[in-house]
């Protein structure tokens, strides 16, 4: 990243996933394998889990968007992970979480409903209304100043 940053003139990077690639970006970052001065922002879309962000020093800010029928993120709730609560607050001021209503986790991308390792939840709006609101959320998110 660092010579592309050097190479292309790109000062400011986010990374980001959904699922288990969303838990993957937080924990580069938490390990600090991504250089911290050019990383200012991570997006994670239907994660379980906040933990490695929680353990990070670096300074970023954090959009995680997850769904209200997200029967694979409740799963991970139900083994006592952390839930989005304190996100805004104190030391969690820059972090921010948006719950999609009536989403589920396939809603995050465009595949069949999941059968495994569990049942999906049953999105009651849209494909399309769901990528609406993932995208629009994001979008705000990125063109936001770094504080």
């Amino acid at each position: 990243m660092t010579q592309l940053s050097n190479q292309h003139g790109v000062t400011k990077w986010a990374i980001g996933g959904h699922s288990a690639g969303g838990n993957t970006a937080a924990s580069l970052v938490r390990k600090q394998l991504l250089p911290t001065n050019i990383t200012t922002k991570v997006l994670l879309w239907g994660v379980g889990t906040t933990q490695d962000l929680a353990q990070s020093a670096a300074d970023v800010q954090a959009l995680c968007i997850t769904a209200s029928n997200d029967v694979f993120r409740k799963n991970s709730l139900g083994k006592g992970l952390k839930t989005f609560d304190h996100w805004g607050q104190g030391d969690w001021a820059r972090l921010k979480h948006i719950e999609i209503q009536g989403g589920n986790h396939g809603g995050f991308a465009d595949y069949p409903p999941q059968t495994y390792p569990r049942v999906d939840g049953t999105r009651t709006i849209t494909l399309a209304e769901q990528h609406e609101q993932v995208v629009q959320a994001t979008a705000e998110f990125l063109l936001a100043k770094h504080k």
